[in-house]
C-alpha cells in the first residue's frame, strides 16, 4: 500500500514528471511500457473500454530528496505543487546515539562508537577541504554511508567469538573505501588510525597494536 521512491530527484525527469497525474485528487496512472496498457485509477469508469485497475483507497507515496546530492536533478513546481513537503534537519547531532545503540551490548561501546561518529566527521572534514580535487566530486558520502558500515558492524558482532575492535575497524575501512578514490584510501586509513589512536588513548594496548598494523598494511 505504501511505496517509498528514495532520493527522487536522482530519477530521470521524463519518469518523475509521468507521477503527476498520481497526485491529483482522481489519481491515475498510464503504463504502456510493459507492451501491455494499464491504467490504475483511484475511481475506476465501468463505461470505458480498457483495462482498469483500482488504486488502493489507503495507497501513499513517501519521496525523499537530497537536492545537494551529487548528480541530483532540481524537481519541477508541478512536481512540488502537488505533494506534501516536510524538510527534516540534519541527523549529525543524534550520530552518537544512533552509534551507541549499534554497540550497546559490546565491551568499550561508548569508545567504539566514538570512534565511527568521530571518523565520519574527519572523512567529511577531508572531502571539504579537497573539494576542488576531481576524486572528491565523483564520490557520494553521506549519513547513509555511516549507517552502512554501523549495520555492518552490527551484523558482524552477532559472532560473539569476534573482537568488537575489529570488527569496527574492517567494517569502517570497508564501507568508507566504497566512496573514496583509490589515491585518497591511503591517507584517510591514516586519519583514521590517528584519530582512533587519540580516542583509545596508551592504556588500550590491545586496540593501538591492531591499528599500528592497519596502518602498516597500507604502507
Amino acid at each position: 500500500k505504501w511505496v517509498l521512491l528514495d532520493n527522487i530527484n536522482c530519477a530521470p525527469q521524463d519518469i518523475v514528471e509521468r507521477l503527476n497525474s498520481l497526485f491529483e485528487e482522481q489519481s491515475s496512472l498510464s503504463v504502456f511500457e510493459s507492451g501491455h496498457s494499464k491504467f490504475f485509477t483511484s475511481s475506476p469508469d465501468p463505461s470505458k473500454d480498457i483495462n482498469q485497475q483500482r488504486i488502493h483507497p489507503s495507497f501513499r507515496i513517501f519521496m525523499t530528496c537530497n537536492p545537494q546530492r551529487i548528480f541530483a536533478h532540481t524537481l519541477s513546481p508541478s512536481l512540488l505543487n502537488r505533494v506534501i513537503r516536510v524538510w527534516i534537519s540534519p541527523l549529525e547531532k543524534d550520530l552518537q546515539l544512533i552509534a551507541n545503540e549499534t554497540f550497546s551490548s559490546a565491551e568499550g561501546c561508548e569508545k567504539l562508537s566514538s570512534i565511527c561518529v568521530e571518523f565520519y566527521g574527519l572523512i567529511r572534514s577531508f572531502k571539504t577541504s579537497n573539494s576542488n580535487n576531481k576524486a572528491s566530486k565523483e564520490s557520494s558520502l553521506t549519513i547513509r554511508t555511516l549507517l552502512r558500515a554501523l549495520q555492518m558492524i552490527q551484523y558482524q558482532l552477532r559472532d560473539t567469538s569476534l573482537d568488537p575492535f575489529a570488527a569496527t575497524c574492517s567494517s569502517l575501512l570497508h564501507t568508507f573505501s566504497s566512496v573514496t578514490k583509490p589515491e585518497n584510501f591511503e591517507p584517510l586509513v591514516k586519519l583514521f588510525c590517528d584519530k582512533a589512536k587519540e580516542l583509545c588513548n596508551d592504556t588500550d594496548e590491545r586496540m593501538t597494536d591492531s591499528l599500528n598494523f592497519v596502518e602498516d598494511s597500507v604502507e
